[in-house]
């Protein structure tokens, strides 16, 4: 399974100490030296992720394609989708509604971190996602329109 990465969920996964979760569910995720870079902007998140070994780096070859997407998204965005659709990823994970539209309209499959969530309670790795949202919204600053929450939340049977 060929799985990329935006800087997002990684990032919130890492500030409430859930970031097992990716390995659990995908394996190894990818990730584009633009997303490595945005990474390396929290202290020790870079080091933390790198220690993780199922996180790693890889170009995309396509720089007009690159630079398409710049044209409309940040330079993380651009470089995951060019990188997602240059590889045919099975997934990539992005939260950033501009960046999952062009996604999708580029023929990719997206999931987003609520979408995690989900799936982790689906395989029996978390028993609720409600907490986890919380913590998410209160303490890492994830924001969520209150209408995916509510859905998110029905979707789990909480």
């Amino acid at each position: 399974m060929i799985v990329i990465s935006d800087t997002t969920a990684i990032t919130n996964l890492y500030q409430i100490g859930r970031l097992q979760l990716l390995k659990d569910i995908f394996g190894k995720i990818l990730i584009p030296p633009a997303v490595e870079q945005e990474l390396s902007e929290v202290p020790g998140q870079l080091d933390f992720v790198s220690d993780m070994h199922f996180i790693e780096t890889k170009k995309p070859a396509d720089a007009k394609n690159v630079t398409h997407f710049k044209s409309s998204l940040d330079d993380g965005e651009a470089e995951a989708i060019a990188l997602a659709i240059e590889l045919q990823a099975d997934y990539l994970i992005i939260d950033e509604w501009k960046g999952r539209r062009i996604a999708q309209q580029a023929g990719l499959i997206v999931i987003g971190l609520v979408g995690i969530l989900l799936t982790a309670k689906r395989k029996g790795l978390l028993l609720e996602i409600k907490p986890i949202l919380s913590v998410l919204t209160n303490q890492a600053g994830f924001r969520l329109h209150p209408a995916l929450l509510n859905d998110a939340l029905r979707d789990a049977g909480e």
